[in-house]
């Protein structure tokens, strides 16, 4: 009896691992999971049999920090209420460099960070320096949003917020190929991207009723100063523009050539008479005000040296008044 006892304790330790009742682990319970028939089982709950292939083999422990160093698939499918993987723990609130996400995907070249969230972060993706992209979302094959390495988002779709969407300030917004929003200094925004040697002319356009249509009216354009309360007057739309200045490289300054008053009237540019731009065909039926005007005959060619003041117009010439 005690040599048919040896014999059998030795045929098991040299032999793939075979057990007719559930494993038990110090400080765990028995195996009740089912383990694969190709994973060595019999895909039975308390399965009669467990074998390891390998002669040493790891099997995971229940509360215990796990390094899997093999791919590993899990095929199952999701149910009601019930996820086929799930992360139930709450985020790490620590420093920058302890408060690692709660699911890390995380390079083993990549540089550690030393800025994390000190509030906690569910999810997170440090890669290094050569990936193409840090998270690509796919519906069947073809990339419908994704995070580039560089930061770029770029979306096979259309990306709607909540709560608006911030630039930053030396950023512009812009559609590709076509048109670019940027703001050079606080308070201005500018049609065009950052200035440069050749500068695109730009248009603001409105929505037009599409050809094919018939007999149907476009809509208005409204532009509107700030408006203010109680008595305070709200403000002036200004246009500007710049003349051209002596030979040299520095940018001109724009100035005033219209100004819409609060109080409803339009304001035409005002000169003496010698600063006036030269009257011609390309400013004809153009207008001003003049300061020092020596007559005030109407249709006379304006003259400087006296006070009056009086509008002139281009008459593709000459200055009238009038």
């Amino acid at each position: 009896m005690i040599r048919k006892l040896l014999i059998g304790l030795i045929a098991l330790a040299w032999s793939p691992l075979a057990l007719a009742q559930d494993i038990s682990v110090p400080g765990g319970a028995g195996l009740a999971t089912p383990v694969s028939a190709a994973n060595g089982g019999t895909g039975v709950a308390n399965s009669t049999t467990l074998t390891f292939p390998g002669g040493n083999d790891t099997a995971a422990g229940l509360a215990t920090v796990q390094t899997f160093s093999a791919a590993n698939i899990f095929s199952a499918a999701g149910a009601a209420s019930t996820p086929a993987v799930k992360v139930t723990g709450t985020p790490f609130a620590g420093t920058g460099t302890t408060s690692f996400p709660l699911v890390y995907v995380q390079d083993a070249a990549a540089t550690a960070s030393t800025v994390l969230s000190t509030t906690g972060t569910a999810l997170g993706v440090n890669a290094h320096t050569g990936v193409g992209n840090l998270v690509d979302f796919m519906l069947d094959g073809v990339s419908e949003l994704k995070v580039s390495s560089a930061g770029t988002v770029t979306s096979g779709g259309t990306i709607v917020s909540g709560n608006g969407v911030t630039v930053a300030a030396a950023g512009a917004l812009s559609w590709s190929g076509r048109g670019i929003m940027s703001s050079p200094v606080a308070g201005t925004v500018k049609l065009g991207n950052a200035d440069a040697a050749a500068p695109v002319a730009q248009t603001l356009a409105v929505q037009n009723v599409v050809s094919g249509t018939s007999n149907t009216a476009g809509s208005n354009l409204t532009i509107s100063g700030s408006v203010g309360t109680g008595t305070g007057a709200g403000g002036d739309i200004i246009v500007k523009t710049a003349k051209a200045g002596t030979t040299g490289t520095t940018q001109n300054t724009g100035a005033t050539v219209f100004t819409f008053s609060n109080l409803g009237v339009p304001v035409r540019p005002s000169f003496t008479v010698s600063a006036l731009p030269t009257c011609g065909a390309g400013i004809a039926g153009g207008m001003a005000w003049v300061t020092d005007a020596s007559a005030t005959t109407f249709l006379s060619t304006v003259a400087g040296g006296g006070a009056n003041k009086v509008p002139v117009s281009c008459d593709g010439t000459n200055w009238v008044i009038g």
